[in-house]
């Protein structure tokens, strides 16, 4: 599976791991990742440390997700990237969009 969902203990967080490459063809395990009853207060973590690069499909899933949502700017936190994608998350201006540590 290329997408792991983990609820924190107190169901505040959700953590959506991806793993590999991130495109069209985890489209729909990464819809069921967040389509569950998700607390309007529950924080949202995409974490991408197994995640080795993603493209443009990857970015438009990003963005579904968040108006999904209806989550602010910042209110989705992308963890753990590594210089590629960091790189692709600059080129596109998503940090207008999302948070990242």
């Amino acid at each position: 599976m290329s997408v792991e969902t983990v609820y924190s203990d107190n169901d505040e967080t959700l953590t959506i791991r991806i793993k590999g490459v991130f495109n069209f063809s985890i489209m729909n395990e990464f819809r069921q990742a967040y389509s569950s009853k998700i607390p309007a207060s529950a924080k949202i973590i995409i974490d991408l440390r197994e995640n080795t690069t993603l493209d443009s499909s990857a970015l438009g899933m990003l963005l579904a997700m968040k108006e999904h949502l209806k989550r602010e700017n910042g209110d989705i936190r992308i963890i753990n990237s590594n210089p590629v994608v960091m790189k692709i998350f600059e080129i596109t201006h998503f940090g207008k969009m999302f948070s990242f540590t």
